[in-house]
């Protein structure tokens, strides 16, 4: 079993150094804890090599555990090529040894490219967030149909990364679940977190570490406590079934290599009746190649 890197982002590629990957996370004090590893370590043989085991502190490496929003320990966090496909928390040996017998049914993209695609975007995204050359950005969100209202609830979230305003036609109203595909700093889930109100939340997905803690920096300056913000990719979202009343996403679906599984997970965390909301670009005529290469396509 491995022993955690330093940062989110180590821990992202040793997740994705395998097909499958577990992220174990424990503390030095607690029985289950430490019964759930030594279990896991006695029984890595039978898994071969195509298995990652990781062994996470959660005590003295909180800022991981936080990266994927893991609360209960024992907690695991099951990866496929990189991408998380489920999280169970206050969990037993033997639910997560079944769990790894079955991973050959692990839920997995068929598009290509997969991580190289996907490291692409959040490099580019996670220059941006630093100040570096980055992604292209709009000059003035008010010409994508924000109100200065709006931007000023945002504030620092405003990156200018948009094309349009999903708020605009997303109807949130007050105690609703939302679900942002592609949060970025948080735009526009701050302002929807005024939206749904005290009683509502506000779930912002992201797969760049910097986009996230930068987001979860402003959430806590703005004292805003109905918004959760989690690592994962948008094709495998870190969310259950049946528990979201709207997903809201602003020019980030045209980013994903598998968009018809980014609009299956869309259904799945849908409750019945629920509604989706997307500003995004479409292509109206062929491509260019040289406008068709990972690099080209993303921002």
């Amino acid at each position: 079993m491995q022993a955690a890197p330093d940062t989110a982002e180590e821990l992202r590629v040793t997740a994705a150094s395998n097909e499958f990957a577990v992220l174990l996370f424990g503390a030095p004090w607690s029985v289950p804890s430490k019964m759930m590893k030594q279990k896991l370590e006695q029984t890595a043989v039978e898994y071969g090599d195509d298995v990652t085991l990781v062994w996470i502190d959660a005590e003295s490496k909180p800022a991981l555990a936080e990266a994927y929003s893991v609360e209960g320990i024992p907690g695991a966090v099951l990866c496929r090529g990189g991408a998380v496909v489920k999280k169970v928390e206050n969990c037993t040996a033997n639910d997560l040894l079944k769990d790894i017998k079955d991973r050959h049914t692990w839920p997995t993209t068929t598009a290509v490219a997969d991580d190289s695609f996907h490291q692409v975007v959040a490099d580019k995204y996670a220059k941006t967030v630093r100040g570096e050359a980055g992604c292209c950005k709009s000059t003035d969100s008010m010409l994508n149909g924000y109100t200065p209202e709006m931007l000023a609830a945002a504030a620092g979230a405003d990156l200018g990364l948009g094309c349009g305003n999903p708020l605009s036609f997303a109807n949130l109203r007050p105690g609703e679940t939302v679900v942002d595909l592609g949060s970025g700093a948080g735009i526009d889930c701050f302002i929807a977190a005024d939206a749904v109100g005290a009683n509502g939340q506000v779930i912002g997905v992201d797969m760049t570490p910097d986009m996230l803690f930068k987001a979860r920096e402003l959430a806590k300056e703005k004292v805003v406590k109905n918004v959760d913000f989690r690592l994962g990719e948008i094709e495998h979202l870190p969310i259950g079934d049946n528990t979201v009343d709207c997903v809201i996403s602003n020019c980030v679906i045209n980013l994903s290599p598998d968009k018809l599984q980014v609009f299956r997970e869309i259904h799945r965390v849908l409750r019945p009746g629920g509604r989706v909301a997307i500003s995004d670009v479409i292509a109206r005529k062929e491509l260019p190649q040289h406008l068709k290469t990972a690099e080209a396509l993303a921002c």
